[in-house]
């Protein structure tokens, strides 16, 4: 994952391989534990890469909300949100390691 995360960044040294290295990390724990598994699933390695891209791209604006200047604006919201239609969709496919019987509908 490192070398495509590094790859998307236009990154060719070993500069920020630590940093990135926990960034990924860090990206894969919370997947990890959004989804109830031990270990990254295969089909899910995407969201690590481009999150962990995005999470790169946030250095230096930890914990901000929204950024402006002059006639830039720019706002964060949560950094998995725009892929928690793949992971619900991952989870309801694999039953988050849960048998799954029956259901309940209130009305």
């Amino acid at each position: 994952m490192l070398e495509k995360v590094k790859r998307l960044l236009g990154l060719k040294d070993n500069e920020k391989d630590d940093l990135l290295t926990g960034i990924i990390g860090l990206v894969s724990d919370r997947l990890k534990l959004k989804i109830g598994a031990k270990s990254v699933p295969e089909e899910l390695e995407y969201v690590v890469v481009e999150v962990s891209v995005a999470r790169f791209n946030r250095i230096g604006n930890e914990g901000m909300n929204s950024y402006s200047q002059t006639e830039e604006s720019i706002s964060y919201g949560d950094i998995f949100a725009d892929y928690e239609d793949e992971i619900t969709e991952w989870k309801d496919n694999n039953g988050n390691g849960i048998a799954r019987i029956g259901g309940f509908k209130f009305i």
